[in-house]
């Protein structure tokens, strides 16, 4: 297959079609790149735009010609998976209407990767949006800069060289350097002696923001256009590592050529017509779990089940492995909700053959014996909650399915009912066991029903999922592992005070701290310089003599400080453009005072709450603040 078989897939499930698509007439480079760099956080755009799993979008690369496509693309993201890379398409500026995806392009050889970045990371970059400059017309040069843990150019640096002066027929190179002196480039299709040598011209003039080389000018050389491996040569090494690893009582370094080897062929795309590929694969995902190479293992099961899914033992090895990554990070419940679907599945299968259950999934189901009711998948009702289907959802509890089913992404299906909302089918889950508290992908019901009612509008009133959750039961304050609250998270939101005002008519308490400095909802809106939320909240009765900080001393006794001296030391003494206003501080510190802040409150070991207040107020230049404390305190104070 070379560069420009691409194939059509719209879904983000794990795709292995390939269709030809013809080279059709492509439309010159006109369409700007309307993405405003400033405004747009890559991390939240990469979360929606439609793969193939378990892809994961790098960068993104400014539009060029494409074969097969009439048009110029919308957007083209660059994705990978452990070494391989591909160029995706899409028609529209939201990223779900793909319309080309590439082989995979050769950015790094199976050294280089394992040099670059460890197995079970993607590699990282530099630059998600990085500029294609022009070297002539019709020849552009996009540089891919990746981070790696071994410096050195020949590692982190790539360029992509894009022809597209014969839009029916764009061409691409992908350049490797090798090390400070010289760099080569691979093409990615044949070309002719004419072609290279127009390319060479174009880079040996080297346009000012093109330095490749620390000094002098350095050779650019052209590599052959290396040829494919046929299908047979590839399935028959395939076979010959299966083979070496099934023998070697040591299966490290088998495991290893395995890795390599997957690095440069796509095992979603290998062997579409071997029956016997999906055992091959399951022996060898097997085999890199026992060596404890869990998150590697599990794209490969998954692969074994898509082209097989009537293969058993490979349900159990899934959920065991699930249950594996499940006991090495017990706070990330997406790994146990999957390994209990395994279970479940793997159960039902057992007892459709009249087979027994192994005790360690009875036990892990929570179960005393298997029954076809506790035995079946129970993500069907995930997906009729989704699809809005309110009569599969009744006939899905009614055979014996939970209203509690934790689906592939770590929520509840009750928290799916609630993403279009469908509150009809979220009441049905509630009547059926649906659970009104928990932690979900490390968050509450409350606190993501929040999330989700502030995408449509920052009246939370309007949203109606938090409200619902609320009038079922749930507590408003329920935290996070980490101790956060739907409060505290709009506390430090100024924009949000709409929404903060609601959710403070809600009872609930004040002055829960976090678990990890101690700060509440108080400390929260100081931090974020919101003083309207922290009058509300001085007002409706927060406790304002708390400590906050996680230091100890010598003698183990916890130090902190006050709120007063935090306010204090807000605004800084010489600053032109504080963060917050020096009217704003001292009001902020008087009310504080008049509703019973205790100056003492707080100690850093040998320094109490006032002494370490008074120390602030002096370096900070805060006479005015000084005064008011004498006012309040009718004490004697010095600075």
């Amino acid at each position: 297959m070379n560069l420009f078989t691409g194939h059509v897939a719209r879904i983000v499930r794990i795709c292995a079609v390939g269709l030809s698509l013809p080279l059709l007439a492509i439309a010159p480079l006109a369409q700007a790149f309307d993405l405003d760099l400033a405004k747009i956080k890559w991390w939240e755009v990469s979360k929606g735009i439609v793969l193939d799993r378990p892809e994961t979008a790098t960068l993104q690369i400014k539009p060029f010609p494409l074969p097969g496509l009439a048009q110029l693309p919308a957007r083209i993201v660059l994705s990978q998976y452990r070494g391989l890379f591909y160029l995706n398409a899409y028609q529209d500026a939201q990223y779900q209407q793909r319309i080309y995806k590439s082989p995979p392009l050769p950015l790094f050889s199976p050294e280089e990767l394992r040099a670059c970045v460890s197995p079970d990371d993607p590699i990282q970059v530099s630059d998600n949006w990085p500029t294609s400059n022009q070297l002539e017309v019709g020849l552009s040069l996009t540089p891919l800069s990746f981070n790696c843990i071994e410096p050195g150019w020949q590692l982190s640096q790539r360029y992509l060289l894009i022809d597209q002066r014969y839009p029916e027929k764009p061409m691409l190179a992908i350049s490797h350097r090798r090390d400070l002196t010289q760099m080569d480039f691979t093409p990615l299709q044949p070309i002719t002696p004419e072609i290279e040598q127009q390319w060479l011209y174009a880079l040996q003039r080297f346009p000012t923001w093109f330095r490749p080389f620390s000094s002098g000018s350095g050779p650019i050389t052209f590599n052959a256009y290396p040829l494919p491996a046929t299908a047979d040569a590839v399935w028959q090494q395939l076979r010959e590592l299966h083979e070496q690893l099934r023998k070697a009582k040591d299966k490290g370094p088998g495991l290893r050529q395995v890795e390599d080897f997957f690095a440069t062929h796509d095992y979603r795309t290998l062997a579409p017509d071997r029956s016997e590929y999906p055992g091959l694969l399951n022996d060898i995902a097997y085999w890199a779990s026992e060596a404890g190479q869990l998150k590697a293992t599990r794209p490969w099961l998954e692969e074994v089940l898509r082209r097989e899914p009537g293969r058993m033992p490979a349900y159990l090895n899934l959920a065991d492995l699930d249950w594996a990554q499940f006991e090495q990070r017990p706070l990330d419940n997406i790994h146990q909700g999957r390994a209990i679907e395994g279970y479940r599945v793997y159960c039902g299968m057992r007892l459709q053959r009249q087979l027994s259950v192994p005790p360690r999934v009875l036990q892990r189901l929570g179960l005393a014996s298997a029954t076809p009711q506790a035995c079946q998948g129970f993500w069907p009702l995930v997906a009729a909650v989704d699809a809005g289907d309110e009569s599969e959802v009744r006939r899905l509890l009614a055979s014996g399915v939970s209203g509690e089913v934790m689906a592939d992404d770590g929520r509840s299906a009750l928290l799916h009912a609630l993403d279009a909302p469908h509150l009809d089918i979220a009441r049905l889950l509630l009547a059926h066991g649906a659970h009104t508290s928990g932690q979900y992908r490390w968050s509450t019901l409350a606190l993501l029903a929040m999330e989700r009612d502030l995408k449509d509008s920052p009246d939370l009133n309007r949203g109606g999922r938090l409200k619902f959750l609320l009038d079922a039961g749930v507590a408003i304050d329920e935290p996070t592992r980490q101790g956060k609250t739907p409060l505290m998270q709009l506390a430090e939101q100024p924009r949000n005070l709409e929404g903060f005002t609601w959710l403070l008519q809600h009872p609930q308490n004040l002055d829960l701290q976090t678990a990890d400095d101690n700060e509440t909802a108080l400390y929260r809106a100081f931090w974020g310089n919101n003083y309207a939320a922290m009058r509300l909240l001085v007002e409706a009765g927060a406790n304002l003599n708390l400590n906050y900080g996680r230091g100890t001393c010598s003698d183990k006794r916890p130090g902190g400080q006050n709120l007063l001296t935090f306010v204090a030391d807000k605004t800084p003494a010489d600053a032109l453009s504080p963060s917050a206003s020096q009217q704003e501080t001292l009001d902020m510190f008087t009310l504080l005072l008049e509703k019973g802040a205790n100056p003492d409150a707080g100690q850093r070991c040998e320094k109490n709450g006032r002494a370490l207040l008074l120390k602030v107020l002096a370096q900070k230049k805060r006479a005015d603040m000084l005064e008011v404390l004498q006012r309040f305190t009718q004490a004697p104070v010095a600075g």
